[in-house]
């Protein structure tokens, strides 16, 4: 969107900025701002507020100065809750001058994004390619499970997520994108499934249960930090000790007009957003996330961002981290091939007299910094971290990524009226703390991966519209889920899938096939393809496999079979925490088929909500500790299968029909043991109790 300021700011505004930059007393600054209104003529309004606290007069007086003062009525409620709002303001952005220094640094920068530009001399990055499972790539995946015991994982949750019209249908209240169902889970469950498979991994290898602690950055913004806090307590921590999450909220910031105007809500009420994910480091030392992570011994941090569903599938995220603890690096990019028509930022090393920098352009602001190399790889917020570096870089950088961008803007005023217009406000970026990271040798302390786009990055960033793109919608993502699902169980599990066909077509006829997993099924192909060989999945047919403990050879699905297992990973203690171990849910299928009716297309709605509906389904449920064995028989129509904790039960066919036996298990009878090849692979066998 090309819109840029329609004014200029004034000479004496930003004289008074570069005044109160330099001066570090609250005393002086008010001096400062005082004067600055006796020249302005305006001063003798504020005689309303002479009696407050000079942080108070401070911040009141910095909204005259930059001539937001009609956002203020002395005479109406909610003034009080404003100053606080302020003064949170003021205090965050103290490093380049508080409120005088937002509004200014927001005019300035949208003013100067009608110019051009070049910050040096670029240079495509020279990337660590990882798409494949070389014995280079083995090695990685080995080190980054041997170093996951000085991990921690930090994720960005709290953003507005405007696009995607996240709305409760029953309330109207708004929701988070972290607590939005995709598939059956939300999005922060699918990233902390994703940690958990890890985790459960280097248990099968090393037998150690370890425990990656995860900062959460929330926001204010839609009651942001309630609704993650709410869902956490009612998903009982997934299965995780509350002291292994940390959360922090970030600020909400100040919108802007194209004019330069402060946006109300109301009366003494302004429209404030997040600040983007680039506070998310300045919060984190300032909120004692690093003394945290230090206290537990970590040294390095994986960062996602939750709107990215993709990413932890197969080995990539694991090869990505292995290359940073191999080489011990500072700061590490895990990039893939841009896509036309995404809005996503581009991984490059800027040369200056000063030295070499990886880092990040936005998209935004490609056109403003003249970067035309189209051969450049798509940025995808998945960072590698040293937390100590983190720390030092800040002194340099206490807000990474400063920029402006104008955007339509859905809000509700203080009458419950929605309302839509396009706004701006200063925004900054998380990856972009990597400018501060001068390398006197080109990606010396730095790296970047190059991995396959439909495994790296697949974002729900926007509602899809008929007529529209479906780039960065959930449609789009889901369609990825199931492309990498057509990639493993074809070429690596040998099944007989049936064709792909025009997108579009999924919103009629529904996708040809639906495949979902639970992640600790490997999570890398090769893995999943040990417990998963052969077979085939009919026209319209869905296999969702919620169970990490399965041999199944030669299955047939014309239908729907779900197996579902409430231990996936282990038993749970008293406290209802997983603790990883053997007694999970097992199944075993050998030439077994599946025939019923499977989905109802005409009546099944959108398929990424899972607004499903079966005409018949296969449904076995397994408890912890139970087991389920089937060989040569047919599953046949609307079958419910419920496995008991520490029983076995077997199903043979007698006369045609579908028999059951059961048998009392004193311990389970086989299990995945999991070993390291000398060429790194990561070998699971089958071993008999």
């Amino acid at each position: 969107m090309n819109t840029f300021l329609q004014v200029a700011p004034n000479q004496g505004l930003l004289n008074l900025h570069r005044e109160i930059l330099e001066v570090i007393s609250l005393e002086e600054k008010l001096q400062i701002i005082e004067r600055f209104l006796e020249r302005k003529k305006n001063a003798g309004d504020t005689f309303w507020f002479q009696d407050r606290a000079p942080e108070e007069r401070c911040v009141l007086l910095s909204l005259y100065a930059i001539g937001q003062e009609a956002a203020l009525d002395p005479h109406a409620k909610r003034l009080d809750l404003l100053v606080e709002e302020l003064l949170s303001i003021e205090k965050f952005y103290s490093s380049i001058g508080g409120i005088i220094g937002y509004h200014v640094s927001c005019l300035s920068l949208l003013w100067q994004k009608s110019g051009r530009e070049k910050r040096g001399i670029y240079h495509r990055p020279k990337a660590k390619d990882i798409s494949k499972c070389t014995p280079s790539v083995s090695k990685y995946i080995v080190s980054a499970l041997r170093n996951l015991p000085f991990l921690a994982e930090m994720y960005p949750v709290g953003g507005a997520a405007d696009r995607l019209s996240l709305c409760n249908e029953e309330t109207g209240a708004f929701q988070i994108a972290a607590t939005l169902e995709f598939a059956e889970k939300s999005l922060l469950e699918r990233l902390i499934e994703d940690l958990q498979a890890r985790e459960y991994l280097y248990w099968k290898l090393f037998g150690e249960q370890i425990t990656v602690p995860v900062a959460l950055m929330s926001s204010q913004e839609k009651n942001g930090t309630a609704h993650l806090k709410k869902m956490l307590e009612e998903k009982n921590w997934f299965g995780r000790r509350k002291e292994s999450f940390f959360l922090f909220s970030q600020p909400l910031v100040p919108s802007l007009s194209p004019e330069g105007e402060w946006c109300k809500i109301g009366t003494n009420e302004l429209l404030l957003k997040p600040g983007g994910h680039g506070v998310i480091w300045k919060l984190a030392k300032e909120s004692g996330v690093f003394d945290w992570l230090k206290e537990q011994g970590k040294h390095k941090a994986l960062m996602r961002q939750i709107n990215n569903l993709v990413a932890g599938v197969d080995f990539g995220l694991l090869a990505f981290l292995g290359v940073g603890f191999t080489e011990n690096k500072d700061f590490g990019f895990a990039a893939c091939p841009r896509e036309k028509g995404a809005s996503e930022g581009v991984n490059v090393v800027i040369e200056t007299e000063e030295g070499c920098c990886l880092t990040n352009i936005e998209y935004c602001d490609l056109e403003h910094f003249q970067v035309e190399d189209d051969d450049l790889l798509a940025n995808t917020n998945l960072l590698f971290v040293d937390l100590k570096t983190i720390e030092d870089l800040l002194e340099k950088c206490p807000i990474p990524g400063m920029l402006v961008n104008a955007k339509k803007v859905k809000y509700r005023d203080s009458h419950g009226m929605n309302h839509e217009k396009e706004m701006l406000r200063l925004e900054s970026t998380m990856q972009n703390i990597a400018d501060a990271l001068i390398e006197k040798e080109m990606q010396s302390r730095t790296f970047i991966t190059l991995n396959k786009r439909k495994k790296t990055i697949a974002t729900a960033k926007k509602e899809f519209a008929f007529g529209s793109s479906m780039k960065e919608t959930p449609e789009d993502c889901y369609l990825t889920f199931l492309e990498n699902a057509k990639d493993l169980l074809e070429n690596y599990c040998g099944f007989e899938l049936p064709s792909f066909r025009d997108p579009l077509s999924f919103f009629v006829d529904g996708p040809p096939f639906i495949f979902l997993y639970h992640p600790a099924l490997g999570p890398q192909y090769a893995i999943i393809a040990k417990k998963l060989r052969e077979g085939r999945l009919a026209m319209g047919s869905e296999l969702k496999l919620q169970i990490a403990d399965l041999d199944v050879e030669g299955l047939d699905v014309d239908g729907s079979l779900h197996i579902v297992s409430d231990a996936v990973l282990g038993h749970r203690d008293e406290n209802g925490k997983i603790q990883y171990s053997n007694q999970t849910g097992k199944c075993t299928l050998k030439n077994v088929r599946v025939r019923n009716l499977g989905i109802h297309q005409e009546s099944s709605r959108s398929f990424w909500k899972d607004e499903i509906v079966h005409r018949e389904r296969c449904e076995i449920w397994i408890e912890e500790g139970g087991e389920f064995f089937a060989r040569d028989v047919i599953l046949r129509g609307d079958l419910s299968i419920k496995v008991p904790s520490g029983v076995k039960v077997s199903a043979f066919m007698e006369e045609g029909q579908l028999k059951f036996s059961r048998e009392v298990l004193k311990e389970p009878s086989w299990q995945w043991k999991y070993t390291i090849g000398e060429d790194d692979s990561i070998e699971p066998l089958i071993e008999l109790e």
